[in-house]
C-alpha cells in the first residue's frame, strides 16, 4: 500500500475517517449487515482481495492477513471483538464469523423474518420506495437462509400492507391474470403512486355557494368578484367611522349592519331578475331562536351536513384530516381546520305524524363553532332521500320511507327536532 494512504503520524487507521470511508464502517445493526457486506466486498475487489476472502480452497496466508487487516478497519467495537481473537490475521474466517452472527440461518431467526414479512405494513410517513426497500430487505434475508420466497408471495405481502388509498391498485393486481415479476410490480406500484400525487387535490366543501355575479367584494364593496381577486387591492383604504386603514366607508360592517336585511332583499331581487340562484349566509345574529333550539336548518347550497354537538355522532372517519379540509363560504373565503371531524351523526326529527324518529346524517362535519346544525339537501339526496319543495307541500322523505314536513320561517327552511336523545338510546 502506498504511504499517502496511511495516517501521517504512522498510528491509527490508514484511511481518513470522513467522506466515503465513513460510509464503509459497519454500525453493528443486524438489519444493516447485508448492505454493509456488499460495500465491504466491493472495497475488497478494488484492493484485489475479494477472491481471497471468498475462496474455499488454499489461499496465500499473506493475502489472507491483508484481508483481515482491511476488514477490521470498517468494524465497530462489538464486531471487532467477535473476530479479533478467534480469527486473528484470517480474513476468511473473520467474514464467516460475522455472517454466522449477523446473518444466521437458524430457526429462530427464520421464524422472526417470516413474522416480520407477514406483518409488513406501510407507515404513513414513509414513501412507497422506502416501503418496497424494507420488504425486499426481509425477502433477501429469508432467501439468504435458503428459504424459497416466490415473487408471487412477495407481491402478496406488499399488497397486504398497503393503506386504503391504494385499494384500487390492490384490486387490479389481485384480479389480473397477467404474470408479473417483482421488478415489474415495483414499477407499477411507483407509477400508481406518482399518478395519485398528480391527481390528488385537498378536500373542499362548498357551503352556501352563490353565483359570482351576486358576490360582493369585501375589499372595495363592488359586486362581481371576490376580495382575493379584487383589482383595487393596492388602493389606500380609509374608514371615517373607525378611523382605520383596514377597510373603507363602503365596506364598514358597523356602519352597514342596520341595513343588512335591506341588502339581503336587494340581492334576492337582483338574483331573481338575472335568473341566478341565491343563498344568503346565516349567522347566530339572524337565526330565530326557535330554529336554533328546536330545528335542523335545511340548506340547498351546502355540500355536507354540519353538526355542532359531538355527542350526536355515532362514528368518526379516522382518515379525515382537518388540515387538508377546507370550508368555502359565500364570500369566496376558504379556511381549513374549521371542521374538526367527519362521521355519521344521528338527529331526532318529528315526522308528519308527530313522532320522534332518529335519522342518520352520513359523512357529517363536526363544527362546534357554527351556531346551527345544517342538513345538506345535496348530501341527503345523494344518500337516497327525497326533498320536495312545493307550495304547502314542502317535505323530506328518507330512503326508509319516513316523511318530515319542511317548516318555513322568514324564507328559511328547517326540520323540527324531537326531544333530547343520545345515540346510546338506539
Amino acid at each position: 500500500m502506498s504511504e499517502e494512504r496511511r495516517n501521517p503520524t504512522g498510528y491509527g487507521p490508514r484511511h481518513a475517517t470522513g467522506g466515503r470511508w465513513q460510509r464503509l464502517v459497519f454500525d453493528g445493526d443486524e438489519d444493516n449487515y447485508k448492505l454493509w457486506e456488499v460495500k465491504c466486498l466491493g472495497r475488497m475487489r478494488l484492493e484485489g482481495l475479494k477472491d481471497t476472502i471468498l475462496s474455499s480452497g488454499e489461499v496465500d496466508p499473506e493475502k489472507n492477513a491483508e484481508c483481515f487487516a482491511e476488514l477490521i478497519q470498517f468494524l465497530d467495537d462489538k464486531s471487532l471483538s467477535l473476530v479479533m481473537r478467534d480469527a486473528a490475521d484470517d480474513g476468511r474466517k473473520a467474514l464467516q464469523i460475522l455472517r454466522r452472527h449477523y446473518a444466521s440461518d437458524g430457526k429462530p431467526r427464520i421464524i422472526s423474518l417470516y413474522n416480520e414479512l407477514c406483518s409488513l405494513k406501510k407507515n404513513s410517513e414513509e414513501t412507497i420506495t422506502d416501503y418496497i426497500i424494507r420488504a425486499e430487505k426481509i425477502v433477501t434475508s429469508l432467501r439468504n437462509t435458503k428459504q424459497v420466497i416466490s415473487d408471487e408471495l412477495s407481491i402478496a405481502m406488499v399488497l397486504r400492507g398497503l393503506p386504503e388509498p391504494y385499494k384500487p391498485f390492490v384490486i387490479h393486481m389481485t384480479q389480473s391474470n397477467d404474470e408479473v415479476t417483482f421488478v415489474e410490480f415495483k414499477s407499477k406500484l411507483r407509477s400508481y403512486e406518482e399518478t395519485e400525487k398528480f391527481e390528488h387535490k385537498p378536500n373542499s366543501d362548498n357551503v352556501m355557494k352563490v353565483d359570482i355575479a351576486s358576490a360582493t367584494c369585501y375589499g372595495c364593496g363592488n359586486r362581481g368578484h371576490f376580495a382575493r381577486n379584487c383589482p383595487h387591492k393596492t388602493t389606500p383604504k380609509w374608514c371615517n367611522y373607525h378611523r382605520s386603514t383596514t377597510h373603507t366607508d363602503e365596506t364598514c360592517r358597523r356602519k352597514t349592519k342596520p341595513d343588512s336585511a335591506k341588502q339581503t332583499m336587494e340581492k334576492e331581487e337582483d338574483s331573481k331578475e338575472s335568473g341566478t340562484s341565491f343563498v344568503f349566509q346565516a349567522s347566530h345574529l339572524v337565526l330565530p331562536d326557535g330554529i336554533k333550539q328546536n330545528g335542523l336548518m335545511v340548506d340547498c347550497g351546502a355540500t355536507s351536513h354540519i353538526i355542532t354537538e359531538k355527542s350526536k355522532f355515532t362514528r368518526f372517519d379516522d382518515t379525515f384530516n382537518p388540515n387538508k379540509h377546507y370550508m368555502e363560504l359565500a364570500n369566496g373565503t376558504r379556511k381549513n381546520n374549521v371542521a374538526l371531524k367527519r362521521g355519521d351523526a344521528v338527529v331526532l326529527l318529528r315526522n308528519t305524524e308527530g313522532k320522534s324518529v332518529p335519522v342518520t346524517l352520513k359523512n357529517a362535519l363536526f363544527i362546534p363553532i357554527y351556531p346551527q346544525d345544517f342538513m345538506s339537501v345535496k348530501a341527503a339526496t345523494t344518500d337516497g332521500a327525497q326533498v320536495i319543495f312545493e307550495e304547502g307541500q314542502n317535505r323530506l322523505i328518507t330512503k326508509e320511507g319516513n316523511t318530515f314536513k319542511l317548516e318555513v320561517h322568514e324564507r328559511l327552511y328547517y326540520l323540527k327536532t324531537g326531544s333530547v336523545w343520545s345515540p346510546t338510546d338506539v
